[in-house]
């Protein structure tokens, strides 16, 4: 069985329009035993989200989405929102990232609240810290909505939780995540806009 070869997946705004967010799909061979199945995967590209590793998409722009492996059908962009505040697609597929960028806000704020109160805190250890953000992601994970919200108290939390467990003084890493927490938490509320 042949099958393309890619090391990411190529993705190309044809509009005239900035693109902040895009929800795709694909399906990669998954080789079980001597037979290769069909699988579909999810990616969202979203700058209010990872606004980090996801940059807006100029107009007429492409961004390649790491990806390795093999790929049976072609890529499908279900839904794309604009800097515009406008959105292109199937409407479960925009609703689905306008309730991560909800998630994802949801997260901050729940984080940057146990930071605050953690810096303001003279008796929090490295330790204590690290075992209340491991219990309070498990919780919240617990108690989530669906996958997707899953995915943002993971990617907020897990990001805190390996910081934590650095080499670096704790008030300076508390510091840190809290910068770089509201920071994150700006860019989604600025990119409300595109929902």
């Amino acid at each position: 069985m042949a099958t393309i070869q890619l090391t990411g997946i190529a993705v190309t705004n044809t509009t005239p329009a900035t693109v902040t967010a895009i929800a795709l799909e694909w399906s990669p061979p998954v080789a079980e035993g001597s037979r290769v199945s069909k699988v579909t995967m999810t990616k969202f590209y979203d700058a209010a989200t990872e606004p980090l590793a996801a940059k807006p998409i100029p107009p007429h722009g492409s961004v390649t989405l790491p990806y390795a492996g093999g790929v049976q059908s072609a890529p499908q962009v279900h839904a794309a929102l604009f800097a515009t505040g406008a959105s292109w697609g199937d409407a479960v597929w925009i609703g689905r990232i306008t309730h991560r960028r909800a998630y994802m806000q949801q997260s901050l704020v729940a984080v940057l609240a146990d930071l605050t109160a953690a810096a303001a805190s003279v008796t929090t250890t490295r330790q204590s810290l690290i075992t209340q953000f491991q219990s309070a992601q498990t919780a919240e994970q617990v108690s989530s909505a669906d996958g997707d919200q899953r995915a943002c108290i993971h990617t907020v939390r897990g990001i805190v939780l390996m910081n934590l467990q650095g080499p670096v003084p704790l008030k300076d890493v508390i510091a840190h995540e809290i910068g770089a927490l509201q920071a994150r938490l700006t860019a989604v509320q600025a990119n409300a806009v595109g929902q």
